[in-house]
């Protein structure tokens, strides 16, 4: 059965959330009452980011990617992605995420050839939400549940709140931080993970072909 691996970008490939990064370096405080709301439920992913984006409307893209490059990549990632390709595994990053800055980091890092799927940035705090579905029952900017594809073997790899849904779709999941707990809560199986070097170790020891 064909392997499909499905790895969230900030504060899983990124060492820490790479919007958030952001909103702290061109917005001061003015984003965390939005990102309150969205924690709490009130609002949608789609509804925070527009309006988190927004408040970075002065910035520059090139003051933008500036910034980004302050946040580093996990260290092992790049090998993790040589392991996937011999073994043949399709992988994919969905990011609830910009892809001005995703690109960017990937790219630095000589990454190149990965498909990725996320919020895309127009400029002057404008973004586009081309994988925003109408029948997201959270309404998320981008809808990662439906992306996945069950009748493949499915791994997802995550640490927060907009892997929740497609967490749940997948045979394996590697989660960290919130998206743990949070599987941990509602009694779902899952692997804590580090860094890629312990996903990396934990396929060697398995055959998932």
């Amino acid at each position: 059965m064909e392997t499909v691996v499905y790895i969230d970008f900030d504060g899983t490939i990124s060492t820490t959330d790479v919007l958030n990064h952001l909103l702290e370096a061109f917005t001061g405080n003015q984003w965390l009452p939005i990102d309150e709301k969205y924690l709490a439920g009130e609002i949608s992913s789609k509804e925070c980011i527009s309006k988190q984006v927004s408040l970075m409307s002065k910035a520059t893209n090139r003051e933008i990617l500036e910034k980004a490059e302050e946040v580093g990549l996990d260290p092992y990632f790049k090998d993790f992605i040589k392991y996937c390709i011999k073994k043949e595994y399709k992988f994919k990053i969905l990011s609830d995420g910009l892809d001005i800055y995703i690109n960017h980091l990937l790219k630095a890092e000589g990454i190149e050839g990965v498909e990725v799927m996320s919020n895309k940035f127009i400029g002057s705090g404008i973004v586009k939400f081309p994988y925003h579905y109408k029948l997201c029952k959270k309404n998320c900017g981008n809808c990662k549940k439906g992306h996945i594809e069950c009748s493949k073997f499915t791994v997802y790899i995550g640490d927060g709140a907009s892997d929740y849904c497609a967490a749940k779709e997948c045979n394996l999941v590697f989660a960290k931080n919130s998206l743990s707990k949070h599987l941990k809560n509602n009694n779902i199986k899952h692997i804590q993970f580090n860094n890629f070097k312990d996903i990396t170790a934990y396929f060697e020891g398995l055959d998932v072909d």
